[in-house]
């Protein structure tokens, strides 16, 4: 084991892509901003989601509404 004192704190930021996860060290000076979009990120995410589910649900409404209408014309 090396000895001495570590030059933390770290921080790191995590993602994925083509499948794959990745990392990227943060200096520390540069973490509050890091963080911030992060957060942006996040956020944007989270409506991302919210959207596909409610655009989800009007699209299973719409196919009820359409089987109803096609049962009433037999």
């Amino acid at each position: 084991m090396h000895g001495g004192p570590k030059h933390g704190p770290y921080y790191a930021r995590y993602w994925w892509q083509d499948g794959r996860r990745l990392k990227s060290y943060v200096r520390q000076g540069n973490a509050p901003a890091a963080i911030a979009a992060c957060e942006v990120r996040r956020a944007a995410d989270t409506k991302v989601r919210a959207d596909a589910v409610a655009t989800h649900q009007e699209w299973r409404r719409i196919c009820v509404l359409l089987r109803e209408v096609e049962r009433d014309e037999y």
